[in-house]
């Protein structure tokens, strides 16, 4: 009920005017070329001087503000940001999305924002074939049900998703070395293969899956789908294939089942393959249905990568003032073509054309790997860390090439010519969760004034330091930072998704991110002193036995790294996994 109130308060608040056509989107993309300039053509090799087989697609560089207006056309007001974290946040976003369905508010949601294990349940949920409902994926309500919740009601999973989340996915990531092993597929894209095995192939998402090596090609889920885009609608295919006669779109996915205008999957782009990834080189990139890319620079300024110090990359030459991200483009084309000519001061949205590669469209089951690529952190962590993570199997290999089982893709910066070093070249790709593992910062750069928090936190609120929230002492509040308390007490999870937007985060500079495996050093949204009234009213609620759900309203401060301005005001409803009585007693005693 609290949940129910806090948010329809919050999306009546900030609601905009609806578009008064279907075309809604079409409309507002038109719209933009209008406002802003009539698009320009990059020179040479332009729509009317290009290859018959070139792509043909739409750029959006952030110079101008091109790249957010495109980003927030849609008036994505509302946004629902579902935390990482493997199986548990899929399990947990899965009842989440269910329970707003149940109050009959995910129509008041306009964009999805998922990082890493979030994706497995949003993606499917959205691009599932229209023959499913709401209720095969997500199961029937329990919604004033809870004591139907019995012991032996609780063993059936309920609804296609559940079933999903209960695969096995350690026997696919298994299957899927073996046949890296087997030379069946590239090692960097074996867990790509688990994910699309494990949670998209029973509903026919997955992209290109390897042949499962014996015994596992038996019991295992495998079918033909290679190469599929996913779109926003059937008008927005349509466009594409207009201007692309010759691109195969057969089995391409269109968003079905909800009214949510957009769809986000986030991830992070590490280093160019061979480079170290450090501290500001490493920036979040967005997967998205219509556009994808980064609607920013990191932190305003080109970057420098220095060779990995192992005997297979060492002898490579520094990359200096390399340009990274600086806009978006249509993802049907993003990270699968080649570089456009640009002009040398173009600030507009402009049409390209270039060749596609051979690694094809991003597809939904590879933007949703990238996403929780996990097993990027082997090549962040020490040798003893390889030798416990893949039992020896692989350690010799990993110290010469410790990003070997990372993703990679082709990448090139939307970014003016002669900026900086804006050669294409191929792209670790990594957890969103390293950088961010919440999706706030996106959220808010997106436009939305309303953002619905999911934490699907591990453990309940941390009171290790403090004991009261609502009394926290003189020297906590002259060194925040004593928040963290040492790593043994948990830290990673206590921080993750929550500390770091109060500017309470580790400080260890370029080594952070190898020392624990993420890095939110540049994360900070709003004063810090705020977060001390947030647990107070959170645990509050949690002693009285109601959800912790807490409403607030900040006000940004600025945030160069992700592109946000100060000043800006902002509603969160923060939804915390902590155990709620209330819930409790309405349950079957023996589930209790």
């Amino acid at each position: 009920m609290i949940f129910s109130i806090l948010l329809s308060a919050c999306a009546v608040s900030v609601w905009g005017t609806p578009c008064a056509t279907e075309d809604c989107e079409d409309l507002e993309l038109l719209t933009v070329k209008s406002q802003k300039a009539e698009l320009e053509r990059p020179r040479g090799r332009g729509p009317f001087h290009r290859d018959e087989d070139d792509l043909r697609y739409l750029v959006f560089p952030v110079q101008g503000d091109y790249a957010w207006n495109i980003i927030n056309r849609k008036r994505h007001k509302v946004t629902l940001s579902a935390r990482g974290g493997g199986t548990r946040a899929m399990a947990g976003t899965i009842g989440q999305l269910r329970a707003l369905k149940d109050m009959n508010l995910l129509g008041e949601v306009d964009q999805i924002l998922a990082n890493s294990g979030s994706t497995w349940s949003t993606a499917v949920y959205l691009f599932a074939d229209k023959s499913y409902s709401s209720e095969d994926l997500l199961g029937a309500s329990t919604f004033g049900k809870l004591a139907n919740l019995t012991l032996d009601a609780i063993k059936i999973p309920n609804g296609e998703l559940i079933k999903s989340a209960n695969a096995s996915f350690d026997t696919y990531l298994t299957a899927a070395f073996a046949a890296a092993a087997g030379g069946l597929v590239n090692f960097s894209n074996a867990f790509e293969a688990a994910v699309g095995g494990a949670y998209f192939c029973r509903f026919g998402l997955n992209g290109e899956l390897p042949q499962w090596p014996f015994p596992f090609q038996a019991f295992l889920c495998n079918n033909a789908n290679k190469n599929q885009i996913y779109v926003e609608s059937e008008r927005q295919l349509k466009t594409i294939k207009f201007r692309n006669p010759k691109l195969n779109v057969s089995n391409a996915l269109i968003k079905q089942r909800t009214n949510v205008s957009s769809y986000v999957m986030l991830a992070c782009m590490l280093s160019p393959v061979g480079y170290e990834p450090i501290g500001d080189s490493i920036v979040s990139v967005r997967f998205s249905p219509d556009f994808s890319g980064f609607p920013y620079f990191a932190d305003e300024k080109a970057v420098t990568f220095k060779p990995l110090n192992t005997s297979l990359f060492g002898s490579l030459p520094t990359l200096e003032n390399v340009l990274v991200g600086g806009g978006v483009v249509e993802s049907f084309a993003f990270m699968g073509v080649e570089e456009p000519e640009r002009e040398p001061r173009i600030v507009r949205p402009y049409r390209a054309s270039s060749a596609a590669l051979d690694v094809g469209p991003v597809s939904l089951q590879q933007a949703s790997a990238y996403s929780s690529s996990i097993f990027s952190i082997l090549g962040l962590t020490s040798p003893e860390t390889l030798d416990n993570l893949t039992f020896n199997q692989l350690t010799s290999v990993l110290q010469a090439d410790p990003f070997l089982v990372t993703p990679r893709r082709p990448t090139w910066p939307v970014a003016l010519e002669k900026q900086g070093d804006d050669k294409r070249r191929d792209f670790y790709l990594g957890d969103a969760g390293f950088l961010d593992n919440g999706g706030l910062p996106e959220a808010i750069r997106s436009g939305a004034k309303c953002s619905i928090l999911l934490l699907n936190n591990i453990r309940p609120i941390d009171t290790t330091v403090v004991g009261d929230w609502c009394n926290v002492p003189d020297v906590v509040k002259q060194n925040p930072l004593a928040l963290l308390g040492p790593p043994a007490l948990g830290f990673p999870e206590r921080d993750a998704a929550l500390y770091d937007y109060f500017g309470i985060f580790l400080q260890l500079g370029d080594a952070t991110l190898k020392t624990i495996g993420f890095d939110f050093t540049n994360n900070q949204l709003f004063e810090t002193h705020l977060i001390y009234d947030l647990f107070c009213e959170a645990t509050n609620l949690t002693a009285q036995g109601k959800p912790a759900v807490v409403h607030k309203t900040y006000t940004t401060i600025e945030n160069k790294h992700w592109g946000i301005k100060a000043g800006t005001e902002v509603d969160v409803l923060f939804v915390f996994q902590q155990i709620s009585q209330d819930w409790l007693e309405q349950l079957d005693p023996a589930t209790k």
